[in-house]
């Protein structure tokens, strides 16, 4: 999905890391699959406005339900995973997660988030020489005490995943007044079927 979110992509690369990434979603995920598709071809206008403005091909995907679902489980798992690693504090099943999500879309649209800027630079996973900074990098600050911290996360350069996690009952207050978070309980596989648009029909044959 970060891929598809592209805001810098050319279109002969787009074409084929598109093409090859999709097939995937189709066999494992067809339900998000369709609303890539047709997120897609929703944008069409607006890239080519932007084209006329900036003179630049840029890829627009706007996120349906069912990838926002994906990326809020993704979130969830990886804001539980980076306060331990950051923390060495292990959330509470009480901890509230809020996951917020910008793409490409935002970018172009010049409504990407700025509150954040004070976090600092972006740090990515290195090994000697190796990186992949370009594929992931993230940020993140947190109370003294630890128990209420920020993160974000840039995935591939375009996708941007801005999440707070509140483990703190001095905290309560601003936990009420948020929309949507999430807690461990909320951890499960997505349900991403195949709708049939043809009826099943079964008959046998008798004598």
């Amino acid at each position: 999905m970060a891929k598809f979110a592209s805001f810098n992509n050319l279109s002969e690369e787009y074409d084929v890391d598109f093409r090859k990434s999709a097939k995937a979603i189709l066999n494992y995920c067809p339900e998000t699959y369709n609303e890539i598709i047709n997120g897609r071809f929703g944008n069409r206008r607006k890239e080519k406005k932007l084209k006329t403005t900036y003179g630049e091909k840029v890829v627009l995907v706007s996120l349906g339900p069912k990838q926002r679902e994906h990326i809020n489980l993704f979130g969830l798992k990886i804001t539980v995973a980076t306060y331990y690693m950051t923390s060495g504090r292990i959330a509470s099943e009480n901890a509230k997660i809020v996951v917020y999500v910008h793409t490409s879309a935002n970018a172009a649209e010049n409504t990407l988030p700025t509150q954040l800027n004070f976090l600092g630079d972006l740090n990515s996973i290195k090994q000697g020489s190796w990186s992949v900074e370009r594929q992931f990098s993230y940020r993140y600050g947190a109370v003294e005490n630890c128990k209420s911290a920020v993160f974000q996360f840039l995935l591939h350069e375009n996708l941007l995943i801005s999440t707070f996690i509140f483990d703190d009952p001095e905290h309560s207050e601003i936990v009420e007044k948020l929309d949507n978070s999430l807690s461990i309980s909320d951890i499960r596989p997505v349900a991403d079927e195949l709708r049939n648009p043809f009826p099943h029909f079964s008959f046998s044959l008798q004598k």
